[in-house]
């Protein structure tokens, strides 16, 4: 945080960034046996709740050639587990992962407050944190004996994200030098991943396997800053990449079998840039360039696989992805804009990749 009444002057570069980044992995391992019965229950509880914040307080004075303020959170957290059970005449096991993120990251320009620069970036962002999965549950499970057997595996991978780039109305944000770019995003880029895998054998087999990948994303630029000096490209922009993945493989043998696999996702997100467009003291904002965008970009796959091996058999698969994106960009009234250039875009993407691969 840069404090209430503080000025700062670079005759260079000048860079404040709030970093939230961790990696969390929670393993669990469980396994019985017995002549007669083995019994067995694997259950996995994953949490992780990242938050960066970076303020610019009242009244605060920044100046840079060069400025560059951001708030990021990088969440990776995985959640895995196996379970074993071999019995005679009965065998049973249970396996559940359950990984749940919640994740922030927010820029808040506070009243009052006057950056200066001949460019900037002011960037709010939660993403990935390398290659691998924000959220990831992946749970196998193994019964086995001559009698009963009944296996369930359940993996949800829940992430929950807000990034929040806001500046407050009485601020200043002031090119200096020659057409000073302005650029004010906040951005989400996420991916949920569960996969389930059941193997189940006996003269009565039993098997249910779930995998789940959900995300709820908040991404909102709200921009209020009056807006002085040399300007050359001002953007205003609120950016997500959703991408979620859930898998299940059931496998059964027996005389008499059944068995069920489902996998679902859902992208339920809303990704909003808000711009309150003016120059200083009611004057209009005069700029070479203006951009305001939105896009919400998901990407969803579920992937079921049923084998059923037995004199009597009967499988199921369910497969589901599910999109909810409300996506706005939107120019606020009272706006006094004076550009030679002006574009603005609200627009959400849904991919469906195919699963013939699977």
């Amino acid at each position: 945080k840069v404090a209430d009444v503080v000025v700062v002057n670079v005759s260079g570069d000048a860079g404040l960034k709030a970093l939230s980044e961790g990696r969390s992995r929670v393993r669990a391992q469980g396994a019985s046996g017995g002549i007669v019965a083995g019994v067995n229950a694997a259950v996995v509880t994953a949490e992780d709740n990242s938050s960066a914040s970076t303020v610019i307080g009242q009244g605060a004075d920044l100046r840079a050639a060069e400025l560059t303020l951001s708030a990021l959170a990088r969440p990776q957290l995985s959640a895995e587990g196996l379970g074993v059970a071999l019995g005679g005449y009965l065998a049973m096991g249970g396996t559940v992962l359950k990984a749940n993120a919640n994740s922030s990251a927010a820029l808040d320009v506070q009243n009052d407050a006057q950056l200066r620069a001949n460019s900037a970036t002011l960037r709010a962002a939660v993403e990935r944190n390398g290659n691998n999965p924000s959220v990831s549950a992946s749970g196998v499970g193994v019964v086995g004996g001559f009698g009963l057997s009944a296996n369930a595996v359940l993996a949800e991978a829940n992430n929950n994200t807000t990034s929040l780039l806001r500046t407050a109305a009485s601020s200043r944000l002031i090119g200096i030098g020659r057409q000073a770019d302005w650029n004010l995003v906040a951005n989400t880029s996420s991916r949920q991943y569960a996969s389930t895998t059941g193997v189940t054998l006996g003269f009565l087999s039993l098997g249910a396997h779930v995998s789940n990948a959900f995300s709820d994303s908040s991404t909102r630029a709200e921009v209020n800053s009056q807006f002085g000096g040399s300007l050359g490209t001002v953007r205003v922009a609120a950016t997500a990449n959703i991408d979620s993945e859930a898998s299940a493989t059931a496998g059964q043998g027996g005389v008499v079998s059944g068995n069920a696999a489902a996998a679902s996702t859902r992208d339920d997100g809303e990704t909003v840039a808000e711009w309150l467009a003016r120059g200083i003291g009611g004057a209009a904002l005069e700029a070479e360039r203006a951009e305001l965008d939105a896009l919400h970009t998901s990407r969803v796959n579920s992937f079921v696989s049923t084998l059923n091996a037995a004199l009597v058999g009967a499988s199921g698969a369910f497969a589901n992805n599910r999109v909810n994106a409300r996506v706005r960009s939107e120019l606020l009234s009272s706006s006094n804009l004076e550009v030679a250039d002006y574009a603005q875009n609200a627009l959400g993407n849904f991919i469906k990749p195919s699963a013939s691969g699977f």
